[in-house]
């Protein structure tokens, strides 16, 4: 761990991401004095080349993925673990009182819980609704009655899409009851109302403190690909 005053070494995951890539860009620009190490599964990453150090990381589902980040934390005496990729995301928040135990270093990633509500469509849209924050009309996949209460308030046509997912993967524009009745039954989908994308798509990003105040939000308007 660094001493006060000395240079940070900061520890940036999944380097082949546009997100982490954003991080060291953003990272390499800062007033603050700083160490770069940079990791990923494959070694095209072009991150990799952008940092004083590289590694090629296992994947976060790889069993060994927690005690190779320790390893390197230890190695390179870390003092914070940053990545934009999603699984990694989940991997750090379940080991981060582990990693920091075991290294001193801090994992910048939201509580498992938090995480689960933002990485899963339906939770998300059920604590939108009970923050009374505006949110789709929506239903949960296997909930017969709840499906049959969107299409009766909304009609056709309706979204169907993963619970768990980016982008616009297996996102289905449902047009009549035939398509209705194809996602019946299915826990991992939602279904929305449609609403007009004559405005574009956005992204909104917000990071907080350890006190749970907001330091830093970002707006995006966003054109998503499958």
């Amino acid at each position: 761990m660094s001493e006060p005053g000395d240079r940070l070494t900061l520890l940036v995951l999944g380097v082949s991401s546009d997100v982490s890539q954003g991080m060291l860009k953003a990272l390499a620009h800062c007033t603050l004095r700083i160490r770069l190490i940079a990791a990923c599964v494959t070694p095209e990453a072009v991150g990799l080349f952008g940092a004083q150090r590289a590694y090629l990381s296992p994947y976060a589902a790889d069993p060994g993925f927690v005690d190779w980040v320790i390893d390197v934390c230890r190695r390179e005496s870390v003092d914070a673990v940053l990545s934009g990729v999603e699984p990694v995301l989940a991997a750090l928040a379940d080991a981060s009182e582990a990693i920091r135990e075991a290294t001193g270093a801090v994992c910048v990633v939201s509580p498992p819980a938090t995480l689960a509500v933002g990485q899963d469509k339906l939770e998300g849209c059920r604590w939108l609704a009970a923050h009374g924050l505006a949110h789709p009309d929506f239903a949960a996949g296997d909930d017969g009655g709840a499906l049959d209460a969107l299409h009766a308030r909304h009609g056709f046509p309706l979204v169907a899409k993963p619970r768990r997912g980016r982008g616009s993967r297996g996102v289905r524009l449902l047009t009549d009851e035939h398509e209705l009745a194809g996602v019946r039954g299915q826990a991992d989908l939602i279904v929305q109302e449609h609403l007009s994308d004559a405005d574009g798509e956005y992204t909104v990003g917000c990071l907080c403190d350890r006190d749970g105040r907001v330091r830093g939000r970002v707006a995006m308007r966003r054109e998503l690909h499958e």
